[in-house]
């Protein structure tokens, strides 16, 4: 944070964002804020300040949930663990 309580990086913005209640998202590549009604102008100069690196983390976000739920292609081929059946 600066001197001034001004979020820094891209990160401390989006999760003083978040606490204060917005949501964040992608829509094919662009940047949605919603609760858009609350953004006064100085917020809206801070999302633009920080909308690059804002867009960076919701993909890595994004990419990090996508891997979470679908596996690689190589280990979704028939891939299965044999039990012998004893405990």
């Amino acid at each position: 944070m600066t001197a001034e309580g001004l979020p820094e990086t891209a990160k401390e913005f989006l999760f003083l964002m978040r606490e204060a209640g917005f949501i964040l998202k992608l829509n094919a590549g662009r940047l949605e804020v919603l609760k858009a009604h609350w953004i006064d102008d100085d917020l809206a100069d801070l999302i633009r300040r920080h909308k690059v690196g804002l867009i960076e983390l919701l993909e890595c976000e994004a990419s990090k949930v996508k891997y979470l739920h679908k596996p690689p292609a190589h280990l979704r081929r028939g891939f299965f663990i044999a039990t012998s059946g004893a405990t």
